[in-house]
């Protein structure tokens, strides 16, 4: 290969790699909804930096991401293009450092203004002395457009997630320990050890490149400087020594419950053969066959021809795979392709190094045009989502165009909440299992306020429009929450471009409330069907005989009440506690204590609300049973604003 790069081709060059890399991550960035991750980041981030950290200590995170994204989200707001903006940047910039990584393994960095051919590192390793500038330009092209056209790496820099900046540091951090051996430079590689300690902070897969880092330091060095490079080499972990206590906490979590499913040697075969796929679906024994061979013979392809780097990415993939999968037999199943991001994209550095010098560039051009034509082929239906699958977003916006101001949405399903708060932000918008244990960390139970920890099924009014919204797992068990007393109204699909997650279901039911204002209306809805359920409130039936009567009515016809209120004092209160206690009122009353609505009652004793012994809410108007509190006059003086007189 020819020393000299005539100025047309770099130029050439450059501009192709800018687009490898900055292309696919760009293209249609905010077409796709926003899912429960990116919006699990973002909620996470929006919190005041106290919040934040309580939340992320009830995680299973490491927080540095999100205050970086808490920073990015001053700067550009938090639409779906500038959140996914920082993984975009984060993910040109890890792309940038695989190049100057390979350009150091190589043994030869024109770009920090050295132009001499080193003969070792700190081990004595020899560098070939025929390495050329042309070369490694080549070579760092190379690794460039490998992580640039990745399917995984271009996934994960398209979602606000903290999977790039991980890469990134992790990438910085080899680059600095590769430049300290060998320049023999202690600051170079203290600097290494201070960035992967913040590569820790990012994720917590990073302690097994410590690992993996570690090994490769110190054996790298040889007679008395072993010595000096394991405080180096142990300096991520005393780093990570002030968030030890929330770590092991969150481990403890982790070990109790936690998504990911049991790991088998299938299921790690297919993680593995998923690295090199935008899919992340087990296709099946042959697939992770091949994914086991592929990772042994790119390890062993690296380790023999890549050099130093080479040698680094091997053991760096190597152990990072190996501890992942040993932590998940050994303690609770914690591999996924996502995590192992990093560790793949030292492999795809060494590969790079380790590209033939003297293979004919004409024998390359066939398979490197059907490895680019695989590589788009797989990321398509990433970068292009159909139109036709609008997913949340659409769900959000059709549901926005058709509700009333007081219209409540109940989201049944965790994953779906914090995503629709993204797009939902004014709206009143409830979680139905919110307030139950069986509500996981995993999904979500961390970010949520402390007024959202309530059942949002409870919230409802008599006479409000309720919206459900749960997606196809949800529905197929039945949902989470009682539907019987709302008559439905319709029911709507929005197809979702996440294939895991399926159609998001809205369904819009609504409670007879306001219409029933006689018998004879009461009639004429049993009859038509109308309802399952009836909000009866005295004050709008015409007072308590009328009451008394449609309530007798609904229990021949086999409809259950419930009683509702209509913001009155003390005293007509205790007339709706008193109906309530017919034996066809079977739903909590809608029945709140004076202190709700008025700053003084205009009765005396006012309405409280207490727990009853088996520790449900019950609303008590007097010390004596059936006798309401008595007016006081000079407060209804002070409250008049007309008087009339009947004669």
């Amino acid at each position: 290969m020819n020393g000299k790069i005539r100025p047309a081709l770099w130029l050439t060059c450059v501009l192709l790699l800018v687009l490898v890399v900055v292309g696919p991550r760009v293209w249609e960035l905010d077409r796709k909804s926003i899912w429960f991750d990116e919006a699990a980041a973002w909620r996470t981030a929006s919190f005041p930096l106290p919040r934040m950290f309580e939340s992320l200590a009830q995680n299973v995170h490491p927080p540095l991401f999100f205050v970086t994204l808490k920073i990015w989200i001053e700067i550009v707001g938090d639409s779906v293009l500038a959140l996914r903006s920082l993984s975009v940047l984060c993910g040109v910039a890890a792309a940038v450092m695989a190049g100057v990584l390979v350009a150091e393994g190589a043994g030869w960095a024109p770009m920090f203004g050295s132009n001499t051919h080193p003969k070792s590192y700190g081990s004595g390793a020899e560098c070939s002395p025929d390495v050329s500038s042309s070369s490694i330009w080549f070579r760092s092209g190379i690794a460039v457009a490998l992580y640039g056209l990745s399917p995984l790496a271009v996934r994960y820099a398209r979602e606000s997630r903290m999977y790039t900046l991980a890469t990134f540091l992790i990438l910085t951090s080899a680059w600095l320990m590769l430049r300290g051996l060998r320049q023999r430079r202690a600051s170079s590689l203290w600097g290494s050890a201070l960035i992967l300690t913040a590569g820790v902070y990012t994720h917590y897969y990073a302690l097994f490149h410590c690992v993996a880092q570690g090994l490769y330091l110190v054996l790298s060095c040889r007679g008395r400087r072993w010595r000096e490079t394991i405080p180096i080499a142990c300096l991520p972990l005393i780093g990570v020594l002030p968030w030890l206590g929330v770590f092991l906490a969150q481990a403890e979590r982790v070990g109790e419950e936690y998504w990911i499913r049991a790991l088998s040697w299938e299921r790690a075969g297919n993680l593995l053969c998923q690295l090199w796929s935008a899919d992340d679906v087990d296709n099946g024994l042959w697939r992770a066959a091949g994914g086991v061979a592929l990772a042994l013979v790119c390890s062993a392809f690296c380790w023999y021809r890549g050099g130093p780097l080479g040698q680094l990415a091997a053991l760096h993939f190597t152990t990072v795979v190996a501890l992942a999968f040993l932590s998940s037999i050994a303690w609770k199943p914690i591999a996924m392709p996502r995590y192992l991001a990093p560790a793949h994209a030292i492999l795809l550095c060494g590969l790079a190094t380790a590209w033939p010098r003297r293979f004919p560039t004409a024998a390359l051009a066939i398979p490197a045009v059907a490895c680019l034509a695989a590589l788009l082929l797989d990321l398509w239906p990433h970068l292009v989502p159909p139109n036709s699958r609008p997913g949340l977003r659409g769900a959000v916006a059709w549901v926005v165009q058709q509700r009333r101001s007081e219209d409540i949405v109940l989201i049944e399903s965790p994953l779906l909440y914090v995503p629709w708060r993204y797009y939902d932000r004014t709206g009143m918008l409830f979680l139905t299992d919110a307030g139950s244990s069986r509500l996981k960390h995993y999904e979500g139970k961390p970010l949520l306020e402390p007024e959202e920890q309530q059942s949002g099924d409870a919230r409802v009014r008599p006479g409000q429009s309720v919206w459900f919204v749960f997606d196809v797992r949800t529905d197929a068990v039945g949902g989470t929450a009682d539907k019987s007393r709302w008559e439905f109204v319709s029911r709507h699909q929005f197809l979702d471009a996440f294939s895991w997650q399926g159609p998001v279901i809205v369904e819009h039911r609504i409670c007879l409330d306001e219409s029933i204002t006689s018998l004879d209306r009461t009639r004429q809805a049993i009859e038509l069907g109308s309802c399952h359920w009836m909000n009866i409130k005295p004050g709008r039936a015409g007072g308590l005989t009328n009451a008394k009567a449609i309530h007798d009515l609904c229990r021949d016809a086999g409809i259950p009440c419930w009683v509702g209120g209509m913001l009155e004092s003390a005293v007509g209160t205790s007339l709706c506690i008193a109906l309530a206690t017919l034996d066809n009122f079977t739903y909590p009353a809608d029945i709140f204590p004076s202190s709700r609505f008025y700053r003084e009652d205009l009765a005396d004793p006012p309405i409280t609300l207490e727990r009853a012994a088996d520790g449900s809410p019950q609303a008590v108007a007097s010390g004596l049973p059936g006798i309401p509190g008595d007016p006081v006059p000079d407060r209804m003086e002070r409250c008049c604003v007309a008087r009339a007189v009947v004669e």
